[in-house]
């Protein structure tokens, strides 16, 4: 099971509209192709706009190369009619270019071969959803340095305990990679209901906690506030 995405950079945000009352919903979920999309993004900063991440499931890997990328994405993504995916597909017909991928994660039994090794994502990429790629490379490099330095007269040697102690770091986020990708890209209607209800519950214990603390400040101030007086 492969999963396609689309990377849109430098996208403005969109204007304030009134919501439209239409079910915000993962499309085509269930559906023989393309299903479990989501359409996430970052706020950008100062001096760069947001960029977009559209991605969901396909059987078909090699299929959602032919024809219009953004056509396949304006039909995977048909059932969500929401301001923020209209406004996407709006700002993706007028890129002067995007990045249009299927999501892998590589595995290999061995990371080197005589005096060859490969690191970072050639290696071992435990794949976007981890958000452990650029960690992953600097950890990789990090370690090879420091067996060489111990052995510094055998390659052989200094490689094999190079991959024996970065192994276990990175199967442990290869495994927790295609966990969180459940939470983008569900696998099942089951799975999707699942999300839905962690994220109500990650949400209500958050609104808790700030109502928590909101009460706790202003405790604090009524406190100072009737001292004040006293003194």
């Amino acid at each position: 099971m492969a999963i396609s995405r689309a990377r849109l950079e430098g996208l403005s945000p969109p204007q304030p509209a009134e919501a439209s009352g239409n079910e915000r919903r993962s499309p085509g979920l269930g559906e023989p192709v393309e299903y479990g999309g989501e359409l996430t993004s970052n706020r950008g900063s100062p001096d760069r706009p947001p960029t977009v991440l559209l991605s969901y499931r396909t059987e078909d890997t090699r299929g959602q190369f032919t024809g219009s990328a953004i056509q396949r994405l304006r039909t995977v993504f048909s059932g969500m009619d929401d301001a923020a995916v209209r406004h996407a597909f709006a700002a993706l017909e007028e890129a002067p270019e995007f990045l249009f991928d299927s999501v892998h994660q590589v595995k290999m039994p061995r990371w080197s071969s005589g005096g060859v090794a490969m690191l970072g994502d050639a290696a071992w990429c435990p794949n976007l959803y981890s958000g452990m790629g650029a960690t992953s490379t600097l950890r990789g490099g990090a370690e090879l340095g420091r067996a060489l330095l111990e052995s510094p007269d055998d390659l052989d040697a200094a490689l094999a305990v190079w991959e024996s102690r970065l192994r276990p770091f990175i199967r442990k986020h290869q495994r927790a990679a295609r966990l969180k990708q459940q939470m983008f890209v569900p696998s099942s209607r089951p799975v999707e209901a699942l999300r839905s209800v962690v994220l109500r519950l990650a949400c209500t214990a958050r609104e808790r906690r700030l109502a928590k603390a909101r009460a706790t400040a202003s405790a604090r101030t009524r406190d100072r506030c009737a001292a004040g007086r006293r003194a």
